[in-house]
């Protein structure tokens, strides 16, 4: 390369083609004549000379390959320079645009922020509440154990599908009492749960301080003690660590704090307080339902298994007690299905009815997009005629469409952080988990993606309509002042798009009120 100084300046000056291979191979055959012209202007003939060039020239096809790559990459390069610059011209235009007319961008960002609000705070609780796992370890193992039809559990029934199973590995059951806390100040109310030996070691949970309820404190004649939870650690012990051993009063009677709950760890929710509970299956008979249980299936173990074993216990203790246990069923259900199975259709009919209200307002914005594309077909023209390309053209209009969604699912995802703070605090106590419910990752990805949708949706039909100008039709009609029918048709669509949204969105929202008219009646 160094014996042709003069190639690397012509490859620098060179403009690149498209042709990269067949620039560099011009450009290398060109060297090989001038040095075989020079060599013969000394007297070499021109097989010599041309032999003698190669020679000098050394790895022909080697130098071929490296200069290829370096203009391959200068070309890349240039490309990547020139489609930036395209791309900051059409921002740059979109903002001029959306600029000029004010009224109309407040307008077109002001309906998308309210659709795509309203859809990405219902998809907020529709995450939180039925896609999110719960918050315990191997949290798919976790089940519920009801009797139908009365749903609580006796404890001699209990006692039975504790002992008797394969597929449930641990049961522990639990009732759930408001408790009158004395001592210093005023008496208060804490929520109580009244359990069963093992409830913390089914959630696999660890008190940060202290032990679990033991074997023996569920005896007739055992010490009262308790475990309280975090918030309560912190509220009436301001997270004191000599806790353990302290007493409280409950309901009259001196309790001792034996272990402290984990931060975060709630169950069943509210519950401020666990206390052991008695199990005496001789107590008031298998007619009696109080027990609210949950288990943890075996390791390997599924639902179906369980079900199976609990259906030919249900059986056999029919046979063997038929005055309380005919008809009577044991159904396995997974604990978040437990939890959330009230609301799991609502929540769906909601989301779905918010997305329609989004789709008629990208009809709305997409309408007022062809109106100002309508309106602006002489420009489109000039510039069509002065060598822009359909898709120049519609790139810009898809730009612009973009800044306008961008802009809506910026407002609206501010709108969406307050509505999430509002349907947590309007329906606590309706909605399972709606404590867990909040604008997160995954949310910011489904907004994300609804933008992205947005834009295609509002601009790709204003965006084809404008690259299919015909550059001197166009300047003739914009010159006469009308646009032709045909331009209606992508109009006309988007009116009937939005009746028939509407009439969807009716019968959804029909639907989602009767779903949430029997929810509230549960």
């Amino acid at each position: 390369m160094q014996r042709f100084p003069g190639l690397r300046r012509v490859l620098r000056l060179a403009p690149l083609g498209r042709d990269v291979d067949g620039e560099v191979d011009d450009e290398l055959a060109l060297h090989l004549d001038l040095k075989v012209a020079e060599l013969m202007r000394e007297g070499w003939s021109e097989a010599e000379a041309r032999a003698e060039a190669r020679r000098r020239f050394g790895d022909y096809e080697g130098i071929r390959r490296e200069v290829a790559e370096i203009a391959g990459r200068r070309r890349r390069k240039v490309e990547r320079m020139e489609r930036m610059g395209r791309w900051r011209q059409d921002l740059r235009y979109g903002i001029r645009q959306i600029g000029r007319h004010p009224g109309f961008a407040a307008v077109a960002v002001l309906t998308l922020a309210l659709g795509i609000g309203a859809t990405t705070a219902i998809f907020s609780v529709v995450s939180g509440v039925l896609l999110r796992s719960l918050p315990f370890a191997d949290a798919e193992r976790l089940v519920r154990v009801w009797v139908d039809p009365t749903n609580s559990m006796s404890e001699p029934d209990f006692v039975d599908v504790r002992d008797e199973g394969a597929a449930i590995e641990a049961l522990a059951g639990y009732s759930t009492s408001d408790v009158t806390l004395t001592g210093d100040g005023e008496p208060s109310l804490l929520t109580s749960a009244q359990v069963s030996e093992g409830l913390l070691s089914i959630f696999q949970v660890t008190p940060v301080l202290g032990r679990d309820l033991r074997e023996d404190e569920h005896g007739a004649n055992a010490a009262p003690v308790a475990v309280i939870s975090y918030g309560t650690w912190q509220q009436l012990f301001a997270g004191a660590s000599d806790v353990l051993g302290r007493t409280l009063v409950i309901n009259g009677v001196t309790t001792e704090i034996v272990g402290v709950a984990p931060e975060g760890f709630e169950f069943p929710r509210t519950v401020q307080i666990w206390m052991p509970r008695q199990i005496n299956p001789d107590g008031c008979g298998r007619g009696c339902h109080t027990w609210v249980t949950v288990g943890r299936l075996a390791e390997g173990a599924t639902i179906q298994q369980a079900q199976a074993e609990a259906d030919r216990l249900a059986s056999a203790l029919a046979s063997e007690f038929p005055d309380s246990n005919t008809d009577k069923r044991f159904a396995i259900v997974s604990l978040q299905d437990d939890m959330v199975g009230d609301v799991r259709a609502g929540l769906w009919v909601v989301l779905a009815s918010v997305i329609a209200v989004l789709l008629i307002a990208c009809a709305n914005v997409a309408n007022l997009l062809l109106v100002r594309a309508t309106a602006r077909t002489g420009e489109m023209a000039v510039r069509g005629a002065l060598g822009a390309s359909r898709g120049r053209l519609a790139t810009q209009m898809l730009v612009e469409s973009g800044l306008l969604a961008a802009a809506g699912g910026a407002l609206g995802l501010l709108l969406a952080c307050g509505g999430v703070g509002a349907l947590r605090g309007l329906s606590s106590g309706t909605i399972p988990r709606i404590e867990d419910v909040r604008v997160d990752g995954p949310v910011l990805l489904f907004a994300l993606a609804i933008v992205v949708v947005v834009t295609l949706l509002v601009g790709l039909v204003p965006a084809l309509r404008s690259s299919e100008s015909a550059p001197a039709a166009d300047l003739a009609h914009a010159g006469r002042g009308r646009s032709g029918s045909a331009r209606q048709g992508p109009r006309r669509l988007l009116v009937a798009l939005e009746v028939g949204l509407s009439v969807v969105l009716l019968i959804a929202a029909g639907l989602m009120l009767r779903t949430f008219n029997q929810m509230y009646q549960v």
